[in-house]
């Protein structure tokens, strides 16, 4: 597979606020004219209508992003089970495409400047029962983006996550912390990135404050104020 331009956006977690940050990413990106997509290869969780299965988060790239891309191109393989791919897989008596994976990544990432894919739960999320995240994202060769949920325990889950990065030959860009709530901070949430950054061997990009109202506006809000630190590690996606 040939070198691309972009980042892969996973996380520690499952819920950890990889969508709205790969948003924020997007608006930042387009604001200084960049062509840039999104790419979400594997949803599951998805809404059974009458057509079919209704990626949300597909969904909401196409919808808040505007993204010119049909909803079948931004998310190729979708299932409704909530779970890992591969469990899901074999709930529903079917297979996860690779080969639509990788033939839609081709197409997408051929049209624009700048991709970013968003991962599905964390670094280790089995696709299939030999094959996980970590290795689709080492095939597409992009330098990972890791988002970490600002709570107790925040810390060990950023850690694990960095070392295995590295360990499986994965390109660790930086740590965007992502802020879950407006609530008043507790201990955990005002120390822990002062800590991570005493221990962490990848950059802290931002602190990502949490957004109510998801929107266009809300986004360019949000990333005002570190656009420094982006700019600084977008040029380790050849930006």
């Amino acid at each position: 597979m040939s070198k691309v331009k972009g980042f892969f956006i996973t996380g520690t977690d499952t819920g950890v606020g990889k969508t709205v940050v790969t948003c924020a990413l997007y608006a930042f990106l387009r604001q200084r004219g960049h062509s840039v997509t999104v790419f979400k290869p594997i949803e599951t969780g998805c809404e059974k209508t009458l057509t079919g299965l209704r990626p949300n988060d597909a969904s909401l790239f196409k919808e808040l992003l505007s993204l010119e891309e049909e909803l079948d191109v931004i998310n190729p393989v979708r299932f409704e089970q909530p779970l890992a791919p591969m469990v899901a897989a074999e709930i529903e008596g079917r297979a996860v495409d690779l080969g639509l994976i990788r033939a839609t990544f081709n197409k997408v990432q051929a049209k624009h400047r700048f991709i970013l894919v968003e991962g599905i739960g964390g670094i280790m999320v089995p696709i299939t029962y030999n094959y996980f995240l970590y290795d689709l994202i080492r095939e597409f060769q992009l330098p990972v983006i890791i988002v970490a949920r600002n709570a107790l325990g925040m810390i060990n889950h950023t850690l694990l996550t960095c070392d295995f990065a590295v360990r499986a030959g994965l390109k660790p860009a930086g740590i965007i912390i992502n802020n879950p709530s407006d609530r008043e901070p507790d201990i955990a949430q005002r120390t822990n990135a002062n800590a991570l950054r005493q221990v962490v061997p990848v950059p802290i990009i931002c602190n990502l404050p949490y957004i109510e109202q998801l929107s266009y506006t809300s986004l360019l809000k949000a990333i005002k104020g570190i656009e420094d630190d982006i700019i600084s590690v977008c040029k380790g996606g050849n930006i």
